[in-house]
Formats: C-alpha cells, structure tokens, sequence
C-alpha cells in the first residue's frame, strides 16, 4: 500500500479504542505510595543520615529536571579553530 495523502489521512485519524480504563493496579499502588509518603514524613527524625540523603537522592531523579549541556557561540568557534584542543 504506497504512502499517498489518502492513506496518511487514514493513519493520523483519531483511534476508536475509546478512553482508558482506570487500572485497579495503578490505583492500589498510588495508595501505597502515598501511605509510604506519608509515614516517611512522620518518622523522618528515625531516619539515620545516610538514609535521608538515599532518599533525597532517589526522590531528586523524579523531582529536579535532567540538564542539558550548552555550548554558547564562543565555544563553538573555538572547537572549529581548534578541533583536537591542542592550541
């Protein structure tokens, strides 16, 4: 079946499999986690330093934004100059 416009219209249409179902599953595992949470933070003071820092560490993933690195317009001239680095 070649790709022609016809075809592309047919394949960006809107699915007809209707909304998802909530999952018991995904329910159950939100209480869990949010029970978890909340018995974290009322026994924080138990919590030994090198746990706090795991959990810092861990929870930190899903909260700060990943970076990215930036190069400005003076680096990029200078990787042309000097593409090896040993000026």
């Amino acid at each position: 079946m070649p790709f022609n416009p016809e075809s592309a219209r047919k394949a960006g249409s809107k699915s007809k499999r209707g909304p998802t179902k909530d999952v018991p599953v995904k329910t159950q595992m939100m209480l869990l986690f949010e029970d978890l949470i909340q018995d974290l933070i009322k026994n924080k003071e138990k919590l030994s330093i090198q746990q706090k820092i795991r959990v810092v560490q861990m929870l930190s993933n899903y909260i700060v934004p990943k970076t990215k690195s930036v190069e400005d317009d003076f680096t990029k001239q200078q990787k042309k100059e000097d593409p090896w680095g040993l000026l």
